[in-house]
């Protein structure tokens, strides 16, 4: 997964590249398949923003984890996250 060059990836983050819609579908798709086509999973993971924006996934595999039983993605906002527990609104 995001194994587009390193090249590639300058170019695409330069300010005014024209690359970057390429890029964002590339990485879209990409996703897609990490993810297993899961319709939910894509739908809430997709970023909405173009690529270089934002910090890219930190490791190849993370998309991986949430096909594990013991994972499950909570989409809520942290109120508090006082060492190993983090609090959530309801």
């Amino acid at each position: 997964m995001f194994a587009f060059g390193e090249v590639f990836l300058k170019l695409g983050c330069s300010i005014e590249s024209s690359y970057r819609p390429e890029m964002k579908k590339w990485i879209v798709e990409d996703m897609k398949k990490a993810l297993k086509y899961d319709d939910e999973l894509i739908a809430k993971l997709t970023p909405d923003y173009e690529p270089c924006c934002k910090r890219v996934i930190p490791h190849p595999k993370y998309l991986d984890i949430f096909h594990q039983e013991n994972v499950k993605l909570v989409r809520r906002i942290w109120l508090n996250c006082p060492g190993r527990d983090v609090e959530l609104l309801p």
